[in-house]
């Protein structure tokens, strides 16, 4: 289903560039670079204050927690994933012959082949849980 939907926005007609534009737009909330990256925040803020300021402040402990929460979360869920992924070994549509939806390369280090599950939706559901 998915080759098809893929064939179906792939081209460059303008009714289709604002669905398109959205769609990317949705896609990116699941890069989780800037995830690890507030994570590493929270837990280093409670830090740096104490370290200059030389008290804790009273959100520290919280900060501290959540930002452990997150990155702690974050990782163990992304290597189920990438393992799964890696395990499984679908093709991105893009990159298979006719946009065959039976391609299948298991256990390759090759990106193309690491499509499902998807990591950007692995993402998504670790921030809302």
């Amino acid at each position: 289903m998915d080759q098809n939907l893929a064939l179906y926005f792939n081209n460059d007609l303008e009714p289709y560039m604002s669905v398109r534009k959205v769609a990317r737009e949705l896609t990116d909330l699941g890069y989780s670079d800037k995830y690890f990256l507030f994570a590493v925040f929270l837990i280093l803020t409670p830090l740096m204050f104490r370290y200059f300021y030389m008290r804790d402040p009273t959100w520290g402990p919280l900060s501290f927690h959540w930002g452990n929460k997150l990155l702690l979360s974050l990782t163990g869920a992304g290597a189920v994933v990438h393992i799964i992924k890696f395990v499984i070994g679908r093709a991105r549509p893009h990159k298979t012959p006719q946009f065959n939806p039976g391609t299948f390369d298991h256990f390759l280090f090759d990106s193309h082949f690491h499509s499902m599950p998807s990591g950007h939706s692995q993402t998504i559901f670790v921030l809302v849980a």
